[in-house]
């Protein structure tokens, strides 16, 4: 089963940056765009910062489902 968690930030000047992460067959996936890039960068070792957005998130969620 396919599991997407995707959301937004904002860097210092202000331009939005979108982050999927997608696990699927126990591998996960990261991907990121900028608001005027057309394509996603695919990440073979994500940044720091967004695996720790990662952490952050599914611990929320899953706090909330129980």
């Amino acid at each position: 089963m396919r599991s997407q968690h995707i959301w937004t930030e904002r860097d210092g000047q202000g331009s939005k940056r979108e982050v999927r992460a997608t696990r699927f067959g126990g591998i996960w996936r990261l991907q990121a765009k900028t608001g005027g890039d057309r394509n996603w960068t695919y990440y073979e070792r994500p940044p720091l910062e967004d695996l720790l957005a990662l952490k952050d998130i599914l611990v929320r969620k899953y706090q909330r489902r129980r």
